[in-house]
């Protein structure tokens, strides 16, 4: 039973015939089980003469979690041999449960690649957050040349959960053309 004596709800009321109120449960995992539902009432006072309380029946349902993620888009850089590239990873959690986390992992990769963090969260349901990920260029590293690193983000709460996304960073070199002035001399006769 959750009773609350709100002046400005009850004035909301008294100039509307209708007004949301959240209200918010709780499940205790130990002790409720999916499928579980519970029932109660919001009671509402009023020091209306005529309705002094309102009570509001509310029912919470128990349902399993379904949890899911989702990764911004594949990203493509480029840099010199020698630069570090950097990207930025956005992680939303999906799931229809409060919080989860989510672990960063690489796939194969030739440069040099870094994730930070390697976890992400807690995240709240429909919540978003960033990693970064940053490339060191080989100072040997050819024009033209490229590297692809996948990677995976996972669920915490549901390991068959998970969604990936690429970085490729590519190898330019800057060539300079130099112009010398062209000396020429004639024979001697």
């Amino acid at each position: 039973e959750a009773q609350t004596e709100a002046p400005d709800l009850i004035a909301e009321l008294r100039r509307r015939s209708s007004f949301p109120v959240d209200v918010t449960f709780t499940t205790f995992p130990l002790t409720m089980t999916v499928g579980d539902v519970y029932t109660g009432s919001l009671i509402v006072n009023s020091d209306d003469p005529e309705n002094p309380k309102i009570v509001v029946p509310v029912t919470m349902n128990v349902i399993e979690p379904v949890y899911g993620v989702e990764v911004s888009a594949d990203q493509v850089g480029e840099g010199e041999p020698g630069d570090v590239v950097s990207y930025t990873i956005t992680v939303t959690n999906l799931s229809n449960f409060s919080t989860d986390s989510f672990n960063v992992t690489l796939g194969t990769h030739t440069f040099e690649t870094v994730v930070d963090p390697v976890i992400v969260g807690p995240l709240a349901m429909g919540g978003s957050a960033t990693f970064e990920v940053t490339v060191t260029i080989p100072e040997d590293a050819q024009n033209g040349g490229h590297d692809t690193v996948q990677i995976t983000v996972t669920s915490v709460g549901d390991t068959t959960k998970f969604d990936m996304v690429s970085v490729t960073t590519n190898v330019y070199k800057t060539f300079y053309i130099i112009n010398l002035p062209l000396l020429w001399r004639a024979p001697a006769p």
